[in-house]
């Protein structure tokens, strides 16, 4: 795994705002001597992208809550032989990944999300064929609701018909098992969830529990964007290192962890790519 921690936030937005994105400067190449543009046919690698905003995590001081700091970092495993890079700052090029994962979006002092140049190149790179796992929770502190606000204008801005509506939803544990009839679900036998929130879903989005909280109200839900997808997921538990790790580093005593766990988000992640 490469982690990237080097370099202002503002960096990667930069390298973007600059024009030298392959994603939206047109990418546009001669067809021949006479000049005649002709549009590229750009493809995407393989690689994984963790992106905290500003280097932010979930419940920074929360000691008592099985998934602060939330992390990530067993996911290199679970992905293996597949590159999985954490950056806190936005990269200049998207194209050589396959899934970005954003958490603790809007979580930090700035709160400020992605920036419209950002969001306009994670535009292009969905319509290409790029999958956004979009990891929330619930609102239990002023930062988390900032977070589920800017999440939601994310949403918005991609015209993605689901929003996060931030208060506790389910309190405790609960396996969630997948709608069996979509491929994320192949090989999940369930994600092993901790106090969650709950997504309110518009249709073309579709609800992928198979046992949905109410009509119209998931934990897990999913939207096609051109050639690509957009997922939420309204439990960071479940995909934290809390969850599939045992003692390192280690569970916080309110924790409990499926059997099932590790095998269970491998399949996922994996399915992710597909």
């Amino acid at each position: 795994m490469r982690i990237t921690t080097s370099g202002s936030a503002t960096a990667g937005q930069d390298a973007i705002d600059g024009g030298g994105d392959r994603l939206t400067d047109g990418g546009r190449v001669d067809a021949d001597d006479t000049g005649i543009d002709a549009p590229a046919a750009p493809s995407l690698g393989d690689a994984y992208l963790v992106y905290y905003e500003d280097g932010g995590v979930f419940y920074p001081s929360a000691k008592a809550r099985c998934n602060a700091p939330l992390s990530f970092g067993a996911w290199t495993s679970l992905l293996a032989p597949t590159r999985l890079e954490i950056a806190t700052a936005w990269p200049a090029d998207l194209l050589a990944y396959r899934v970005v994962a954003i958490a603790g979006l809007g979580t930090t002092t700035s709160g400020r999300g992605l920036s419209s140049a950002q969001q306009a190149s994670l535009d292009a790179w969905l319509k290409l064929g790029g999958t956004l796992l979009l990891i929330t929770d619930y609102d239990f502190d002023s930062r988390q609701a900032i977070a589920s606000r800017t999440a939601n204008a994310l949403l918005t801005s991609l015209t993605v018909g689901i929003q996060i509506d931030g208060p506790l939803a389910f309190n405790g544990f609960y396996d969630l098992r997948l709608d069996a009839k979509d491929p994320l679900a192949n090989g999940v036998t369930a994600l092993h969830c901790g106090s969650t929130t709950a997504l309110t879903v518009t249709a073309p989005a579709a609800v992928l529990d198979a046992t949905p909280l109410a009509p119209g109200k998931a934990i897990l839900a999913a939207q096609r964007h051109g050639s690509g997808r957009v997922v939420v997921l309204a439990d960071q538990t479940c995909a934290s290192d809390y969850t599939i790790t045992s003692g390192s580093p280690p569970l916080y005593e309110n924790c409990a962890v499926s059997k099932d766990s590790a095998a269970s988000l491998k399949s996922f992640l994996q399915n992710l790519a597909r």
